[in-house]
């Protein structure tokens, strides 16, 4: 009886496989190099040995940065093509290649697709580009910048909302005013949340994304929390973040930014809650610290050994006791989500 292999008839000392099957599969067919100049159009890989073919995968180590508009890649003189991500040619400005960059592409018969831009790291996390759903976010506390996807695949405007929240401002630690009183610490405010809708997004056009840090907490008795820091699209919209909690007067951060809705109703705004009241004991230390702002706030302390927590996702942190810091606020974040 035959045996069979992966599908295939295996009789005597022979195994009946379709061989160019499986050389036409993609497959990384090595590493080579690209020294050519950052500002040169016309990049040259050296990979000896290579044949170009439809799926194939190479890997190129870029000596210098991309700074040219519309550059192509010539591996082992197979024939120049445009360096694509994303289905859209690389510009002058977008940083998808960096000096010393490892960069793998696949070969679809027309172009170089880049598999790992330089951009592409923890700071953001593509989820696709259907409408209604988060196109990226960015949620890690930075700066970076963001390439407009081509979302439609043919190269035109699409129209988006974007979601941005301010960090949250850190918890105050507490304080003893009094020679038998212990104050806790105020929770930090929660950070604003701005929301820009219809926003023409162009294919290929280059944002500044900044994600607001969270504020830190109070670290001494009767110090303050630190506000939360701004987030940013652009020049396009800012969230503001939330201000820190109060070390000695137990009061808690107010939220970032106010209500409202601007004149031409595209950008609304809501404002970050209050940071959480400070608890005050008498003739005994550990007085519990207010609760972060925002429903993503930390846990003020309790007690004398139970820490507060910190904010989340713009959510304030917890006040502190005056024996136990302040925690910080939550980094604040941004969402595109793609309407049409």
């Amino acid at each position: 009886m035959p045996l069979l292999f992966n599908g295939k008839k295996f009789e005597g000392n022979h195994l009946n496989i379709e061989w160019s099957s499986i050389l036409n599969k993609p497959s990384l067919d090595s590493f080579g190099t690209c020294s050519t100049s950052a500002n040169t159009v016309a990049k040259v890989g050296v990979l000896s040995g290579y044949t170009r073919r439809t799926g194939s995968i190479v890997g190129i180590r870029f000596t210098n940065a991309n700074t040219a508009a519309n550059p192509t890649l010539n591996v082992n003189s197979t024939g120049a093509a445009n360096i694509r991500f994303n289905n859209i040619n690389l510009t002058s400005n977008g940083g998808h290649i960096s000096a010393n960059m490892l960069a793998l592409f696949q070969f679809d018969g027309t172009y170089w697709n880049l598999l790992n831009s330089a951009l592409a790291g923890s700071t953001s996390t593509n989820y696709g580009s259907a409408p209604g759903i988060v196109v990226t976010s960015f949620t890690t506390a930075g700066t970076t910048t963001w390439e407009v996807p081509d979302a439609n695949g043919n190269n035109t405007t699409w129209l988006a909302e974007i979601w941005i929240k301010g960090a949250g401002g850190g918890g105050g630690m507490g304080s003893i005013p009094g020679s038998q009183t212990r104050m806790g610490g105020g929770g930090g405010g929660e950070g604003e949340l701005a929301m820009q809708t219809r926003q023409v997004m162009t294919p290929g056009t280059i944002y500044n994304i900044t994600v607001g840090a969270g504020g830190a907490g109070g670290t001494s008795a009767g110090t303050n929390g630190t506000a939360g820091g701004s987030s940013s699209f652009d020049t396009i919209i800012t969230a503001s973040g939330g201000a820190g909690g109060y070390g000695n007067t137990s009061r808690g951060g107010l939220g970032g930014g106010s209500y409202g809705i601007s004149a031409s109703s595209t950008t609304r705004r809501i404002a970050g809650a209050t940071g959480g009241t400070g608890n005050t004991t008498y003739n005994a230390d550990g007085s519990c610290g207010g609760c972060g702002g925002g429903h993503r706030g930390g846990r003020g302390c309790s007690g004398t050994s139970t820490a507060a927590t910190a904010g989340n996702r713009g959510g304030g942190g917890g006040g502190g006791s005056n024996l136990i810091a302040g925690a910080s606020g939550g980094s604040g974040y941004i969402a595109i989500w793609r309407l049409v």
